[in-house]
């Protein structure tokens, strides 16, 4: 009886289960899943020139297959639709938006898109979509935390996942307040110097995005997202990407959403004539920091014009397009299937008609630039 007792305790090391003389059993713990170490970084690919375009969480697998088709290869996933942290008390992960990131990322690495991914917003602005120099979160550090804690989540599930994360963009379109104060609670590079600390600790090694501030400078001056890229305080850590957005003039690009509609492109906006050349001359002080620091690539993560823009709308799009691929820069247009007023699907010229297409002069344009 004792060597069928002690055959009986070693099949239960292989089995969990333990059988004792009475015949009742009991559970053993199970030693836990293996996990690929964190103490050996996952082998990332540098930054390279990425083409794509803004999406939603509460994309389906169907639309992620028709954009596949358009050959973009990276997506920025932005959560302005549904928030990772909740932004009312007490202030809690929202495990939905997670398991839609988690979705997203396993569809577009069947589809051999990358994701870039950018909660957007986060308890603190008042806005989902963007930021204001009187947001709250830039008055006191405590409204830090919460971004922290979801990138410190960001960073502890998706260190592992590899080349189909391309980056990690760490707030939306950053507003300084008057001054740009180098203060803990409103200095923006003290913030995402502190989260870059905090996402490497977790052995994260992925590319870190950091979005170029706007706001009024130290000189009295309005600076939009392009002039603010030298208010940028550059980080220790040499695996970034410097982030402009570019709607400028806005006059012309948010026609119809923010802006009354006002004329075609090229045209005057502001008591300035715009054009290609207009254009050209608002990105030289991309180009100028490019020159400056040639390790440090640029990425245009936002640009656009609405539909009420019409067709001088996708000229606009085509001049953009074409000066960031001659200056090298990334880019993504906004947006794909998320917010009628910029879908390249929708017609331009009749408003009335929602029928998405995948022949539009804008579809066909971005088309062709995604296929480089």
């Amino acid at each position: 009886m004792k060597y069928l007792v002690k055959s009986l305790k070693i099949l239960a090391l292989f089995t969990g289960v333990l059988f004792f003389n009475s015949c009742q059993k009991a559970e053993l713990p199970v030693p836990p899943i293996s996990t690929p170490s964190t103490t050996t970084p996952v082998v990332l690919e540098p930054w390279k020139m990425y083409r794509g375009i803004n999406i939603s969480p509460n994309i389906s697998r169907t639309d992620l297959e028709d954009l596949a088709v358009y050959h973009p290869n990276v997506v920025r996933i932005n959560f302005s639709a549904n928030p990772l942290v909740r932004k009312t008390s007490p202030y809690s992960f929202n495990e939905d938006a997670f398991a839609k990131l988690d979705f997203v990322i396993n569809e577009c690495e069947r589809l051999n898109m990358k994701v870039i991914i950018d909660p957007h917003t986060s308890p603190g602005f008042a806005s989902n979509f963007s930021t204001t120099a009187k947001d709250v979160f830039w008055t006191d550090t405590t409204w830090h935390a919460h971004l922290t804690k979801v990138w410190v989540r960001i960073a502890q599930t998706y260190k592992n996942r590899g080349n189909i994360i391309a980056g990690y963009d760490l707030m939306n379109e950053p507003t300084a307040r008057d001054g740009f104060p180098n203060t803990p609670e409103a200095s923006w590079n003290q913030i995402f110097s502190k989260l870059i600390t905090k996402i490497r600790a977790e052995g994260d090694n992925h590319t870190i995005i950091i979005a170029t501030q706007q706001g009024v400078g130290p000189n009295g001056t309005f600076l939009n997202w392009t002039d603010g890229i030298n208010q940028i305080v550059l980080p220790s850590d040499t695996n970034i990407v410097l982030s402009p957005h570019m709607y400028t003039p806005t006059g012309f690009t948010h026609q119809g959403v923010t802006k009354p509609i006002s004329g075609p492109y090229p045209g005057t906006f502001n008591n300035t004539y715009w054009n290609k050349a207009t254009l050209d001359s608002r990105l030289k002080v991309l180009v100028d920091y490019r020159a400056a620091h040639p390790d440090v690539p640029i990425y245009i993560g936002e640009f656009s014009a609405s539909r009420y823009c019409g067709p001088s709308g996708d000229q606009y799009v085509a001049d953009l397009i074409d000066l960031f691929e001659k200056y090298g820069f990334s880019w993504s247009y906004h947006s794909y299937r998320q917010a009628a007023d910029w879908d390249a699907e929708l017609s331009n010229t009749d408003l009335s008609n929602n029928v998405r297409s995948s022949t539009t002069p804008r579809v066909q344009l971005l088309t062709t630039y995604f296929k480089k």
